[in-house]
């Protein structure tokens, strides 16, 4: 190699001299120097394939009816830099089947590419995807050399099976969210593939695709050096025209590398064109137009290719540039940015923005204006637009012929009867188009009560005729629910996350119009008592009403709603276990019910060790589901979840910090794994920093301070990284103004005031310009002044601790005024007016004679207030089982200062 190597650097008229000056006498090496030399490629084709190619002929050799393994070779198919491919048959005498086996060539057997060889045949075995070729086998030769077996695959490279089959585009474009599939697979299991091209994936007669050649790919996990190993030499075998500019670069590689070239993929099969225009094969030309080459719009690529070519290319002749113009060229453009964060962050949500453009959905890649968003809709419902404006025609003509009609009463009943239909179809586009297309939209909050009030009048309407007619029962009892999110409710996931919607802040409206769906439901399970779905709308139904009971209370509605849909579901998900969104609603079910029961996040009933049984209950449905669905990473975010609040109750309502902290880490390890998989899943993210301060705060009640500060800090970092990525991201900068508030709580608890009082500082600033935008802010912004008046009085500033406690009470008491039923609001407010009370006892003690009267007056005034709101909260059930003790509390604060004022009095 060292000879080879000084050789290809002389230039060619003195090379042979050269050559063989230093090979003189050893005519063998002088032959195979010569060899190698003869095969030495132009600059063009360096990039594609690795200088050690040269070395890697056989030895003279053929492989052709050896037998590998269980397999005889009986051709090659193929050859590359590393190794050679070869079909091959099983020649044991049990059953025929043709493979593919890869088999290291003579010379290339190094250390570092046998390792490499190695890797790719580890990442195929634990890959196990319909679309990804399957590893049959492996092992080494009686030579040593690796070498492992694989499904064979016949079929043509994706771009020229489209061209021979003419494919349509709606045609290619689920082929090609096939092909994201697989892709997406190997991502969420940690792989990187890094060489996708055409010739990678291969399309079989069946019209299957199959994603081949892992021989360049990265494990995500990788340590730092063989990486660093792998890139180096990687960079040279892979094939330009489909890397992406940090793959050009030598910079670090992502994901977003693979979205990259899936991008060029999916350019070529629309438009039959490369992205990047080049005039030769130089390497520097390819790559500055990798690296700086806007490419221009699918749709333009067709057109021009037609008026320069004269439909010469067969693959764009297939392609209709309107089909392309609009969502596809956003779509693919913008997997094609140049910096990665500016792509898909992920190829499930490249894949995602096709499947909405095919179902004339909005799609990310546009800007979601109101005029692209209401064009969509009437795309997909261009009937229904037309049926709508066809109703408003029909209503103004009956009534010009009302007069005419009255004469004819089969025809007006008839009439009538297609009036009542069409109504009825308005009420429902109304609620679940319209209402669903606004919903979303910044500042249509009046815009959506109008159409909660015009709704409910349809639907009062339409209940009243609606006789026995089971199919409009159920739309109705469905509206009802839909108006019942709209003004305060709450919608279940299909995947069992409980999600609010913007909403009217109605939580009394959303539970009278609930209770209507119920009366609905439960009417039309008397008439079809055997319909599971029936059952499961009823089931649901009531369970969404306990739902909202779990999250405003009293808790004891929210148990007893819940609890009657229990049995139906437990009854509906044993008779169809297959079934996962009856296994999550019973998850949800069991959830809820644990919630309302006792936990400390939530009105409850105190009833910890209750939460805990139906915790339990839930958490062998939802492992079950991980265990059978290991790449589905909403599974494994929901049990993060339950591991979570299995912590808050173990740790805050029973005070087991052991075991609490147990579940918090097993939360945090599977939060970690998620962020680690997809590192540019904000949601992921945000999600690790919620758990880092679940953890925390179990670690600083354990005594932890040290720990409790770590998990704090790097939760705080998180957010402030999403922050600056967005800084318009609300959700984020309330997230760094918690994390502010969480290291000035520990910073307190060390009793290092000064750094404490900083943090509180900060986290004030920031709720500020929260509250400002949003006035919900303001119960966590009053939760700051609370924690820092704490603080405050431990350090000995009983003045500082008496402003910032009043400074709470200032910010919380319009909220509280506004929003009776946020529980959360009044017992922040509760909690602030007893260190009111406590502030100015204590300033009692320490003031003057002659002011000492009016502060204890004072104290006494104020925890009077603490003790009326949590005596309300008290006899309407929304008093937590963890804050049951405090009103007795209070109530003595109370007594000792009637003690020191009648003392006052008798002198």
């Amino acid at each position: 190699m060292q000879i080879l190597g000084e050789a290809l650097e002389r230039g060619a008229e003195s090379r042979d001299v050269w050559v063989n000056t230093v090979c003189a006498g050893d005519e063998a090496l002088r032959s195979e120097v010569g060899r190698l030399l003869a095969r030495q490629k132009p600059a063009a084709q360096f990039l594609e394939e690795s200088p050690l190619a040269a070395v890697a002929e056989p030895n003279g050799r053929s492989m052709i009816g050896e037998r590998v393994g269980l397999y005889k070779i009986t051709s090659e198919i193929g050859r590359g830099g590393m190794g050679a491919v070869y079909l091959a048959e099983r020649d044991d005498q049990q059953f025929s089947k043709r493979a593919a086996v890869k088999l290291i060539k003579r010379g290339m057997d190094t250390d570092f590419v046998v390792q490499r060889f190695r890797n790719e045949r580890q990442i195929l075995a634990n890959l196990d995807h319909p679309n990804i070729a399957r590893l049959l086998d492996g092992g080494a030769t009686e030579a040593d050399l690796p070498y492992f077996i694989m499904e064979y695959v016949e079929g043509e490279p994706i771009i020229r099976y489209a061209q021979a089959n003419k494919l349509a585009t709606a045609e290619r474009l689920k082929l090609f969210r096939t092909v994201c599939s697989a892709v997406q697979y190997a991502h969420q299991n940690l792989v990187i593939h890094r060489d996708l091209k055409p010739s990678n994936i291969l399309v079989t007669k069946k019209g299957e695709p199959k994603l081949l050649d892992f021989g360049i790919a990265k494990l995500l996990q990788a340590d730092s050096e063989a990486e660093t190993e792998l890139t180096a030499t990687d960079v040279r075998v892979m094939t330009p025209e489909y890397a992406s500019p940090e793959q050009i670069k030598g910079e670090r590689i992502t994901t977003s590398s693979d979205v990259y070239s899936l991008g060029v993929l999916l350019y070529e099969l629309l438009t039959g064109h490369r992205p990047c225009r080049v005039k030769s094969r130089q390497p520097e030309e390819i790559a500055r137009a990798i690296c700086e080459q806007e490419p221009e719009k699918p749709s333009v690529a067709v057109t021009r290719g037609r008026e320069t070519r004269g439909e010469t290319n067969s693959q764009s002749a297939n392609i209709n540039p309107k089909a392309l113009r609009g969502d596809l060229d956003n779509i693919v453009l913008k997997a094609l940015r140049k910096e990665p964060a500016r792509r898909y962050q992920s190829v499930n949500e490249f894949s995602e923005d096709i499947r909405r453009h095919v179902e004339g959905l909005p799609v990310i890649a546009c800007k979601a204006t109101l005029s692209y968003r209401a064009s969509k809709f009437i795309q997909r419902n261009k009937i229904g637009v037309a049926a709508a404006a066809i109703i408003l025609l029909t209503l103004i003509g009956g009534i010009i012929a009302t007069a005419w009609e009255a004469r004819r009463a089969r025809v007006e009943s008839a009439r009538a009867q297609q009036r009542f239909e069409q109504v009825r179809k308005l009420a429902h586009s109304v609620l679940f188009d319209y209402h669903d297309q606004i919903a979303a939209l910044p500042g249509s909050t009046k815009v959506r009560e109008g159409l909660v009030k015009d709704s409910l009048e349809y639907l009062d309407n339409l209940s009243k005729d609606a006789s026995n007619d089971t199919s409009l029962l159920r739309e109705i009892a469905a509206a009802y629910e839909k108006v019942s999110m709209a003004q305060g409710g709450y919608a279940l996931s299909s995947r069992g996350n409980v999600l609010t919607t913007s909403n009217l802040g109605d939580t009394r409206g959303a539970i009278e119009n609930l209770n209507k769906a119920l009366a609905i439901r439960e009417r039309v399970f008397v008439l079809e008592p055997n319909n599971n779905d029936v059952r499961q709308e009823l089931a649901l139904c009531y369970e969404r009403i306990g739902v909202v009971y779990v999250f405003n209370g009293p808790p004891d509605k929210a148990v007893e709603n819940l609890r009657q849909a229990t049995p139906i579901l437990e009854e509906l998900a044993a008779a169809d276990p297959t079934n996962e969104d009856l296994q999550y609603a019973l998850v949800d079910n069991y959830q809820g019910t644990a919630k309302a029961l006792g936990s400390p996040t939530s009105p409850n009933l105190g009833d910890a060790k209750g939460a805990l049984e139906y915790m339990h209950k839930a958490q062998p449905i939802i492992e079950k589901l991980v265990a059978d669905h290991a790449t589905n990473l909403g599974y494994q975010v929901y049990l993060a979840g339950l591991h979570n609040s299995l912590g808050w109750v173990l740790g805050t309502s029973l005070g087991r910090l052991p075991e609490a902290l147990e579940q918090a880490h097993q939360a945090l390890a599977i939060n970690r794994e998620l962020v680690k998989a997809d590192p540019g899943n904000t949601l992921y993210r945000t999600q690790l920093a919620n758990q880092l301060s679940a953890t925390g705060r179990i670690m600083l009640n354990a005594g932890d301070n040290r720990g409790a500060l770590e998990d704090f800090k790097e939760g705080k970092a998180i957010y402030e990284a999403v922050l600056t990525a967005d800084p318009h991201d609300t959700y984020s900068r309330r997230g760094v103004a918690l994390g502010d508030r969480n290291v000035a709580e520990v910073l307190g608890a060390i009793r290092d005031y000064v750094a404490a009082l900083n943090s509180f500082h900060q986290a004030q600033q920031l709720f500020a310009d929260l509250v400002a935008v949003d006035p919900a802010n303001a119960g966590l912004s009053a939760q700051v002044y609370l924690a820092t008046s704490r603080v405050q009085s431990q350090a000995g500033d009983l003045n500082g601790a008496l402003d910032s406690a009043l400074q709470g009470t200032r910010i919380v008491e319009p909220l509280v005024a506004t929003s009776p039923t946020n529980i959360f609001a009044r017992n922040t407010l509760a909690q602030l007016y007893s260190q009111v009370g406590a502030s100015r006892a204590a300033l009692a003690i320490k003031t003057g004679a002659s002011k000492q009267t009016a502060e204890w007056q004072a104290a006494k005034d104020a925890y009077q207030k603490s003790l009326d709101i949590y005596l309300d909260m008290k006899s309407k059930g929304t008093l937590s089982g963890a804050d049951a003790a405090k009103p007795d509390e209070v109530a003595k604060e109370i007594a000792k200062c009637d003690a020191v004022l009648q003392r006052f009095k008798a002198k």
